[in-house]
């Protein structure tokens, strides 16, 4: 039997609002280079489409926006 899919979630927040993400379903990926805390050195995180239109702050390292598939970080 196959594996459910993840279900992504808006992980934005703005600054000073730690452990207060958006948490909107997510409708696109961000992906962002990550020094060290992954393997592959590629962060992911779920945007809703609200949040992805957001200029600077969480969104400012954002290499590009992907459709939602398989992604998944792999931590170190």
């Amino acid at each position: 039997m196959e594996a459910p899919k993840k279900v992504w979630k808006c992980q934005f927040s703005y600054p000073g609002t730690y452990g207060h993400e958006c948490g909107k379903p997510a409708v696109k990926i961000a992906v962002m280079k990550s020094e060290g805390s992954t393997t592959d050195g590629i962060f992911y995180a779920g945007r809703c489409e609200e949040c992805s239109k957001v200029k600077g702050l969480e969104n400012s390292g954002v290499m590009r926006f992907e459709p939602i598939a398989n992604q998944e970080n792999k931590w170190k």
